[in-house]
Protein backbone atom coordinates (compact mmCIF):
# COMPACT_ATOMS: atom_id res chain seq x y z
CA UNK A 1 0.00 0.00 0.00
CA UNK A 2 2.76 2.49 0.88
CA UNK A 3 4.12 1.72 -2.57
CA UNK A 4 1.12 2.76 -4.59
CA UNK A 5 0.46 5.42 -2.15
CA UNK A 6 4.30 6.96 -3.14
CA UNK A 7 3.13 6.37 -7.07
CA UNK A 8 0.08 7.87 -6.86
CA UNK A 9 0.98 11.75 -8.00
CA UNK A 10 3.42 10.01 -10.90
CA UNK A 11 6.63 12.05 -8.95
CA UNK A 12 9.31 12.76 -11.19
CA UNK A 13 12.18 10.72 -8.89
CA UNK A 14 9.99 8.39 -6.35
CA UNK A 15 11.46 8.33 -2.88
CA UNK A 16 11.19 4.52 -1.06
CA UNK A 17 12.05 4.43 2.15
CA UNK A 18 12.94 1.33 3.59
CA UNK A 19 10.46 -0.60 1.06
CA UNK A 20 11.14 -3.72 2.54
CA UNK A 21 10.82 -3.61 6.04
CA UNK A 22 8.41 -5.67 8.26
CA UNK A 23 8.07 -7.65 4.77
CA UNK A 24 9.11 -11.18 3.77
CA UNK A 25 11.67 -12.13 1.89
CA UNK A 26 8.85 -12.96 -0.86
CA UNK A 27 7.43 -10.19 -0.70
CA UNK A 28 10.56 -7.64 -0.15
CA UNK A 29 12.09 -9.43 -3.47
CA UNK A 30 8.18 -8.41 -5.27
CA UNK A 31 8.90 -4.93 -4.15
CA UNK A 32 12.74 -4.39 -4.97
CA UNK A 33 11.24 -6.35 -8.77
CA UNK A 34 8.10 -3.83 -8.81
CA UNK A 35 10.62 -0.69 -8.37
CA UNK A 36 13.64 -1.68 -10.91
CA UNK A 37 10.55 -2.41 -13.56
CA UNK A 38 8.91 0.89 -12.93
CA UNK A 39 12.82 2.42 -13.13
CA UNK A 40 13.19 0.41 -16.20
CA UNK A 41 9.71 0.81 -17.74
CA UNK A 42 9.37 4.70 -17.42
CA UNK A 43 12.86 5.98 -18.24
CA UNK A 44 13.51 7.08 -14.26
CA UNK A 45 15.48 6.89 -11.76
CA UNK A 46 14.19 5.75 -8.31
CA UNK A 47 16.07 6.56 -4.81
CA UNK A 48 16.14 3.57 -2.64
CA UNK A 49 17.11 4.03 0.94
CA UNK A 50 17.53 0.52 3.43
CA UNK A 51 19.60 -1.73 5.31
CA UNK A 52 18.51 -4.18 2.76
CA UNK A 53 20.91 -5.88 1.51
CA UNK A 54 19.00 -7.95 -0.92
CA UNK A 55 18.03 -4.19 -2.86
CA UNK A 56 21.65 -4.31 -4.34
CA UNK A 57 20.50 -6.42 -6.87
CA UNK A 58 18.07 -4.08 -8.52
CA UNK A 59 20.03 -1.42 -8.14
CA UNK A 60 22.38 -0.03 -10.90
CA UNK A 61 24.23 2.42 -8.53
CA UNK A 62 24.96 1.88 -4.35
CA UNK A 63 26.27 4.56 -2.25
CA UNK A 64 26.95 4.54 1.12
CA UNK A 65 25.91 7.04 3.70
CA UNK A 66 28.98 7.69 6.48
CA UNK A 67 29.17 10.53 8.29
CA UNK A 68 27.02 13.10 5.90
CA UNK A 69 28.64 12.01 2.85
CA UNK A 70 28.42 9.63 0.02
CA UNK A 71 30.92 7.42 -0.98
CA UNK A 72 30.62 4.87 -4.27
CA UNK A 73 30.24 1.33 -2.89
CA UNK A 74 32.51 -0.42 -5.27
CA UNK A 75 34.97 1.86 -4.82
CA UNK A 76 35.58 0.71 -1.16
CA UNK A 77 37.49 -2.33 0.80
CA UNK A 78 36.53 -3.85 3.89
CA UNK A 79 37.99 -3.72 7.15
CA UNK A 80 39.16 -6.93 8.69
CA UNK A 81 38.00 -6.33 12.08
CA UNK A 82 34.68 -4.93 12.12
CA UNK A 83 33.25 -5.19 8.17
CA UNK A 84 33.03 -1.38 7.78
CA UNK A 85 33.31 -0.26 4.39
CA UNK A 86 36.30 1.92 3.82
CA UNK A 87 38.19 4.13 1.39
CA UNK A 88 41.63 2.60 0.91
CA UNK A 89 42.94 6.53 0.57
CA UNK A 90 43.98 8.00 3.87
CA UNK A 91 42.90 5.24 6.47
CA UNK A 92 45.11 2.95 8.19
CA UNK A 93 47.02 -0.03 6.58
CA UNK A 94 49.11 -3.28 7.15
CA UNK A 95 51.10 -4.85 4.70
CA UNK A 96 51.09 -8.72 5.61
CA UNK A 97 51.61 -11.73 3.61
CA UNK A 98 51.96 -9.92 0.46
CA UNK A 99 48.54 -8.03 0.74
CA UNK A 100 47.50 -5.04 2.20
CA UNK A 101 44.67 -4.46 4.67
CA UNK A 102 42.61 -0.95 5.40
CA UNK A 103 41.34 -0.63 8.11
CA UNK A 104 38.43 2.15 9.12
CA UNK A 105 40.25 3.34 12.54
CA UNK A 106 43.52 2.55 14.34
CA UNK A 107 41.83 1.14 16.76
CA UNK A 108 41.05 -1.88 14.48
CA UNK A 109 44.04 -1.75 12.39
CA UNK A 110 45.66 -1.85 16.47
CA UNK A 111 43.43 -5.20 16.86
CA UNK A 112 44.01 -6.89 13.41
CA UNK A 113 47.75 -6.22 14.20
CA UNK A 114 47.51 -8.10 17.47
CA UNK A 115 46.60 -11.02 16.11
CA UNK A 116 45.98 -11.32 12.35
CA UNK A 117 43.74 -14.70 11.74
CA UNK A 118 41.70 -13.93 14.66
CA UNK A 119 39.94 -10.77 13.10
CA UNK A 120 39.43 -12.48 9.92
CA UNK A 121 42.56 -12.39 7.94
CA UNK A 122 41.83 -16.15 6.86
CA UNK A 123 38.73 -14.76 4.50
CA UNK A 124 40.16 -15.11 1.26
CA UNK A 125 39.55 -11.59 -0.97
CA UNK A 126 37.65 -10.06 1.77
CA UNK A 127 39.36 -6.54 1.01
CA UNK A 128 39.10 -6.90 -2.65
CA UNK A 129 35.86 -5.27 -5.02
CA UNK A 130 35.62 -8.61 -6.83
CA UNK A 131 35.62 -11.07 -4.13
CA UNK A 132 33.88 -9.28 -0.42
CA UNK A 133 29.69 -9.40 -1.84
CA UNK A 134 28.33 -8.86 1.27
CA UNK A 135 30.50 -9.93 3.67
CA UNK A 136 30.94 -6.13 4.76
CA UNK A 137 26.99 -5.72 5.35
CA UNK A 138 26.85 -8.85 7.87
CA UNK A 139 28.98 -6.17 10.62
CA UNK A 140 27.50 -2.95 9.04
CA UNK A 141 24.61 -1.13 10.24
CA UNK A 142 24.70 2.21 8.16
CA UNK A 143 22.40 2.97 6.08
CA UNK A 144 22.38 2.51 2.28
CA UNK A 145 21.53 5.00 -0.26
CA UNK A 146 20.90 3.47 -3.71
CA UNK A 147 19.42 5.55 -6.96
CA UNK A 148 19.22 4.39 -10.67
CA UNK A 149 21.86 6.83 -12.60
Amino acid sequence: MAVARALANDPAVPLADEPTANLDSGHGGEIGRLLRRLATEDGRSIVIVSHDDRLREVADRVLWLEDGAFRELDRMVTDPVCGMPVEPAGNPTVDLDGRTWWFCSMRCRDEFTADPDRTGRHVPGLDTPAERDGQRFANATKSLQRTRT
